[in-house]
């Protein structure tokens, strides 16, 4: 393992900091939840005067730390992209007969639905999916090939957050879920291609409450590790209630060991968890815990020091009810960016506002003086002083509606990150006053063009169906990202990526142990302008997963060297990978 030692050098930051942070970065370890009481304020004081908040975002990047470690060899495989002649600027609709229900009329939070994710469950090159269902069983979807699924029950009930990971290492997808009131389940592949089976693991994660979950190697041990939060609110307020409610509420890191089982470790006794992420929040070379909370509870971040967790707050801003989380380059600068989504209309005319004023009026708040909490969607990047400041109202990215998962993924693959965001909201308790108790909101995607994000809405993706999880991946092996959105009470749709232009280039790795998707790895895509970061993770977005892939929008610009930085910290490079590929890259055992 290397040292964990800093690689860059700290250096303060000229500009001004915002008044809303009065500290500086690290803080002494704290535990959740925080005692609020020195102000007061409500949502709709949030919402009407948004631009008039304004916010000093640090101007002086940090550059990208130095990857420095042993050299290992590597095997590479070559697949060239399939050819499609499908070309129509636009996405296409694909609907699927699997539906998340809920008892009508929908109260909270059971209006919170289920994620899905993305994975090769028969090994046959194809992406397969994972439906959750929150009153009712997951599906798995299996992917035949030219947007056609077969689609199968799952002994996996009342399911929240689901993924597709390699959880005992032994080369097959598994399927893990989290439940409704309920904490952990995992169904180990049989590894029956024709017709994919499981069976459910015998693994202890101690008597937890789980919501939110992530699979990541933070140790280095090419074993993944899980980290799983509670969502206390929705037990408080009488909901999701297990039949003994014995269980224990907070985030917890369960650390996988030599023999596959796990040693677990309370981080915070209470937590609104809706999305987790792994990031090296203090640029050291080691990913640290990052979790998104709902209503006015902060996020959360611990530093990852050995074998210790120390609590911190590096974030000058951060969404009031962070929904959901994603972790890409933004702006081409070698480094990670954090993408946090809240709710915020993405429209101010009277009907909108009176849509959503008579919620948000009634939820006050207790805030500190030096509170970061702002309703509203940040892209927080890290500073040279190891802040991490927003700049998501430079890009015009601050507000995509009652969000879900929201996720970056350069969708016309010009080189640039765009965002999709899924939108709506259903609750008897919230809306009594609308059709339906619904807030039907469009889906908002998002294009970037180097200076800021605007609405495409000639690509389709524009869609009313209340969009809960969502993914983005490869489903046709074209090179271009498809979506995947688990809606509430209508039925799950695919949307097939038709747009014109541009290439792209996917990247999978490959090792032996018990990790053998490299999940942790962080890869570095270099052309003469640009340097392109990118992780290998399972999970992303709300309550959903991700294939273990790095898919890279390129436009004309032609790679020059990828760079591998593998979970242990061991380096490999690629002098001028081709466009137009699937990289499949195998490590050499050391």
């Amino acid at each position: 393992m290397p040292s964990r030692q800093p690689t860059t050098k700290s250096t303060p930051c000229s500009s001004k900091r915002s008044l809303l942070w009065r500290s500086g970065f690290p803080r002494p370890p704290i535990l959740y939840p925080y005692t609020k009481k020195t102000s007061t304020m409500n949502r709709t004081q949030i919402i009407i005067p948004l631009l008039a908040i304004v916010t000093c975002a640090c101007t002086s990047i940090a550059p990208a730390t130095h990857w420095s470690g042993t050299q290992i060899p590597i095997t590479m495989h070559v697949q060239p992209f399939t050819a499609s002649n499908q070309c129509t600027d636009s996405f296409v609709t694909h609907q699927l007969a699997h539906t998340t229900v809920a008892p009508t009329p929908v109260r909270l939070f059971l209006s919170n639905g289920s994620g899905v994710a993305a994975g090769d469950v028969n090994s046959d090159g194809l992406t397969d999916l994972v439906l959750a269902n929150i009153a009712g069983d997951a599906t798995l979807a299996v992917n035949d090939g030219s947007f056609s699924f077969r689609e199968l029950p799952l002994d996996l009930p009342n399911t929240r957050a689901i993924q597709i990971v390699d959880v005992n290492g032994d080369g097959f997808a598994d399927i893990s879920a989290t439940h409704l009131g309920a904490g952990v389940s995992i169904l180990l592949n049989n590894n029956t291609p024709a017709q994919p089976s499981f069976h459910r693991a015998q693994i202890a994660f101690g008597n937890i409450r789980a919501y939110s979950m992530l699979w990541h190697d933070f140790n280095g041990d090419q074993r993944l590790d899980l980290v799983t939060g509670s969502y206390d609110a929705e037990a408080l307020r009488g909901g999701a209630q297990s039949l003994f409610d014995t269980q224990s509420s907070g985030v917890f890191i369960h650390t996988q060991n030599a023999d596959s089982s796990f040693t677990t470790t309370r981080l915070s006794e209470s937590a609104n968890a809706l999305s987790i992420a792994a990031l090296d929040i203090d640029a050291d070379g080691f990913d640290d815990i990052v979790v998104g909370n709902d209503f006015d509870t902060r996020d959360m971040v611990w530093l990852h020091h050995g074998n210790l967790w120390t609590a911190t707050e590096p974030f000058e801003s951060t969404p009031h009810s962070t929904m959901s989380y994603d972790i890409a380059d933004f702006n081409h600068d070698g480094s990670p960016d954090l993408l946090a989504a809240d709710m915020n209309p993405y429209a101010t005319d009277v009907t909108t506002l009176a849509q959503w004023l008579p919620v948000t009026s009634r939820m006050t708040q207790y805030h500190p003086a030096d509170d970061p909490q702002l309703m509203e969607n940040a892209i927080l990047q890290r500073s040279s002083d190891l802040r991490w400041y927003n700049t998501s109202r430079s890009v015009s990215a601050t507000s995509t509606g009652w969000s879900w998962s929201t996720r970056f993924g350069d969708l016309d693959s010009d080189g640039n990150l765009d965002i999709y965001a899924v939108n709506g909201m259903i609750a008897f308790d919230l809306f009594p006053f609308l059709p339906d108790h619904a807030l039907v909101e469009h889906n908002q995607a998002l294009r970037y063009d180097g200076v800021r994000y605007s609405a495409k809405p000639s690509w389709k993706l524009d869609a009313t169906a209340q969009g809960r999880g969502m993914t983005m991946t490869d489903l046709n092996n074209d090179g271009r990202l498809d979506i995947v959105v688990n809606n509430l009470l209508s039925p799950s749709i695919v949307y097939e990526n038709q747009l014109c232009g541009g290439s792209q280039m996917i990247v999978s790795l490959h090792q032996a142990g018990t990790n053998p998707s490299a999940v942790g790895a962080q890869l570095r895509l270099s052309t003469a302008t640009a340097t392109r970061w990118a992780t290998i993770t399972n999970t992303r977005g709300y309550l959903s997963g991700d294939t273990p892939t790095v898919h890279y929008g390129l436009g004309t610009e032609v790679p020059l060297m990828l760079t591998i930085r593998w979970p242990d910290g061991l380096i490999s490079s690629v002098p001028n990978p081709p466009v137009g590929t699937l990289l499949s890259i195998e490590r050499s055992a050391p």
